[in-house]
């Protein structure tokens, strides 16, 4: 009987542990992003909208504020991230200029129309897939991080640091300009242009036939292919 009692108890414990739920939040007029958990992210272009699904304690700590055209989503209880569980966050919004992604986070954003400028920033062992339409687009990768990027823009600007992997053969790029450092590896398809810098072994690996100016250090390598 004991034994009956003890199994049930564990089960009702474990159910309610597990529980899932949804939420969505009223906010607007943004067009930046910034999101710094292990959250599992989409975005795609739309009618404002914001809604999470995961567990519900962790759903009901979530927060989510507007500060000049920027969404930011944070949870409340930072002493609890040891026993958080994944959270997905779909989000749609009509145009994207900017976002901020760390903490272990998984993206993906597709579809929107071009914009004039685009800033990219990706941390703390987060991966990131991310098509991009941006006559002028600023990359910032670090932490372990991983980033795929496709799309099209004129003027390019990139740091990939801490052991970090940045791949866009699958952007298309009039201009580049990249420093790369700390083993990170990186890749671009450029057409016109290149300023590249490597350190500590670090490798740099592009296509197209641009002008080149290269600069390396420590072991580093600047390559077409």
């Amino acid at each position: 009987m004991k034994k009956n009692l003890l199994t049930g108890l564990i089960l009702i414990s474990s159910l309610g542990a597990s529980a899932q739920a949804s939420k969505t939040f009223n906010v607007s007029n943004f067009d930046q992003l910034d999101l710094g958990s292990a959250f599992i992210i989409d975005v795609h272009p739309g009618k404002f909208k914001v809604e999470v699904e995961g567990q519900e304690s962790d759903i009901n700590d979530l927060e989510a504020k507007v500060s000049n055209g920027k969404l930011r989503i944070r949870y409340n209880d930072s002493d609890r991230y040891s026993n958080r569980k994944r959270v997905e966050v779909h989000i749609t919004m009509p145009a994207l200029k900017g976002v901020s992604f760390s903490g272990a986070s998984r993206s993906s954003i597709t579809g929107f129309g071009a914009e004039n400028q685009m800033s990219v920033d990706i941390s703390g062992a987060s991966q990131a897939s991310i098509e991009v339409k941006a006559k002028t687009l600023d990359v910032d990768v670090s932490g372990a991080s991983n980033v795929t990027l496709t799309g099209n823009t004129q003027k390019f600007q990139g740091n990939i640091s801490g052991a970090s992997s940045f791949k866009a053969e699958g952007l298309e790029v009039s201009q580049a300009t990249i420093d790369v450092s700390g083993a990170s590896n990186a890749r671009l398809y450029v057409k016109e242009k290149l300023s590249a810098e490597a350190s500590g072994a670090s490798r740099v690996r592009y296509r197209g036939n641009p002008s080149v100016n290269a600069n390396t250090s420590g072991a580093s390598s600047v390559r077409n292919e």
